[in-house]
């Protein structure tokens, strides 16, 4: 995730500091424009950035990252064994 300062892409103000926060509560010691977690840390977790200067603070709009791919159609395979029938179900990610 990276706080950007204008969905416009404009350069970042002179002198900005940022923080971080997860479901609103303060990141500590989270200062740099980009935030990095495990996407396995970020299931069901709103983030937001606060950039500010000295003439101004602004706190982004809290996003909600989902980097987990689908679970794909599954296939289905039997086998046989003595008087039983074993169904498995292989679901590729």
């Amino acid at each position: 995730m990276t706080c950007l300062y204008s969905e416009l892409c404009l350069p970042q103000p002179d002198g900005a500091q940022y923080k971080w926060f997860q479901n609103e509560m303060l990141i500590i010691n989270e200062t740099k424009i980009s935030l990095k977690r495990k996407k396995t840390e970020t299931k069901n977790l709103l983030f937001s950035c606060n950039a500010e200067n000295e003439i101004s603070s602004e706190k982004s709009d809290p996003l909600t990252k989902i980097c987990f791919d689908p679970v794909k159609k599954p296939e289905i395979n039997a086998t046989c064994k003595d008087s039983e029938v074993i169904f498995t179900c292989f679901a590729a990610q």
